[in-house]
C-alpha cells in the first residue's frame, strides 16, 4: 500500500481498511469531489461535502450498503455556572440551521 493509503467500510458491523493505490492524492475534499465530478476516478468523502454535486448530478453515491453510520452533531460548551446569554443565543441561531442542513445533505444523499 503506498505511503497508507486506505478506505474504511462497514462489513457485517465491522470496520474494515481496504489498500488503494490513488491516482491523484489533494488535501482538500473539494478538490477530491472536482477530480470526481470531472471523471478523475472515485472520491471518498463526507455527505455534506459532495451534496452539491450530488444535487447537480455531477457524482452518483456508489458503495452505499458499506457507508459507516452517520456520526452525531454536537454543541459542547463548558458549563461552569449559568449559560451565558451569548451561548444561549447561538445555540438557538446555529441548532435549528444545523438541523435544516443535516435535512438538506440527508434528501440529496436519498435522491440517488
Amino acid at each position: 500500500m503506498d505511503a497508507g493509503y486506505g478506505w474504511r467500510f462497514v462489513v457485517d458491523g465491522k470496520d474494515h481498511l481496504v489498500p488503494i493505490r490513488p491516482r491523484l492524492v489533494v488535501n482538500s475534499a473539494e478538490a477530491a469531489v472536482d477530480a470526481a465530478s470531472t471523471g478523475f476516478g472515485l472520491a471518498s468523502v463526507l455527505s455534506y461535502q459532495a451534496e452539491a454535486a450530488l444535487r447537480r448530478g455531477d457524482l452518483s453515491l456508489i458503495l452505499r450498503e458499506y457507508e459507516a453510520p452517520p456520526l452525531p452533531v454536537n454543541f459542547l460548551y463548558l458549563g461552569q455556572g449559568r449559560l451565558p446569554l451569548k451561548v444561549r443565543a447561538w445555540l438557538d441561531f446555529a441548532g435549528p440551521r444545523l438541523r435544516e442542513r443535516i435535512a438538506a445533505v440527508d434528501e440529496a444523499l436519498n435522491r440517488r
